[in-house]
């Protein structure tokens, strides 16, 4: 039977390789919540926890799902159609209510960030507009 430090150093070592191993299953596992498992033509788009939290509020605020379909509002986001075709990118559904949440966040933060001036509606209660 062996003592010392070599087989403390090789139990060490193999608890290393077990721990990378683990940590590169969770973030796989994780990325594969955001981004789309299998390979397709229209990549899913990842947002920031950030914005994902701002998009939240105005979800909550807005629409009671995110698969509302109307004939002038759509989606969970209380947009109007014709916003959703304008800041919606081009290989996302061409109706909000057939947009993914993550979709329909990425589109928000697009819109925030060219059209209205970087307001985020609703983030301090459910009032205003945008």
């Amino acid at each position: 039977m062996l003592d010392g430090p070599l087989p403390f150093a090789c139990l060490i070592s193999l608890v290393l390789r077990s721990l990378v191993r683990l940590i590169f299953i969770i973030s796989f596992v994780f990325s594969s919540l955001f981004v789309a498992s299998e390979a397709v033509a229209s990549p899913k788009p990842v947002v920031s926890w950030q914005i994902w939290q701002a998009t939240l509020k105005v979800h909550h605020c807005e629409e009671p799902a995110w698969n509302i379909r109307g004939p002038v509002y759509s989606g969970g986001l209380g947009w109007r159609n014709d916003l959703w075709e304008r800041f919606r990118a081009p290989w996302m559904p061409s109706s909000m209510a057939d947009a993914t949440p993550l979709e329909q966040a990425w589109a928000l933060a697009h819109f925030i960030s060219k059209d209205n001036g970087g307001y985020w509606p609703d983030q301090f209660s459910c009032s205003g507009s945008y």
